[in-house]
């Protein structure tokens, strides 16, 4: 939730709502499960700035920076309402 909420607010100004908490969640469990596979790979990730390439969190942290760029492609980060 905190990290979600932060995101939401660094990029929209406001707090997310019950149902994008919960979607958001359910995003970064189902992308830190896929970078993991693809860390197993030898892939590279996008990881956070400064997060070592061993660090035991590293798919958590290439999930959240695919959130961030999910929230900033999305159209209330794009358009004026």
């Amino acid at each position: 939730g905190d990290v979600v909420s932060a995101a939401f607010n660094l990029a929209y100004g406001r707090s997310p709502d019950a149902g994008e908490v919960e979607l958001a969640k359910s995003f970064l469990e189902r992308q830190a499960e896929l970078i993991h596979h693809r860390l197993e790979k030898g892939e590279e990730v996008a990881a956070p700035a400064g997060m070592p390439k061993d660090s035991p969190a590293l798919a958590e942290g290439a999930a959240l920076v695919d959130l961030c760029h999910t929230l900033l492609n999305a159209n209330e980060f794009i358009y004026i309402n």
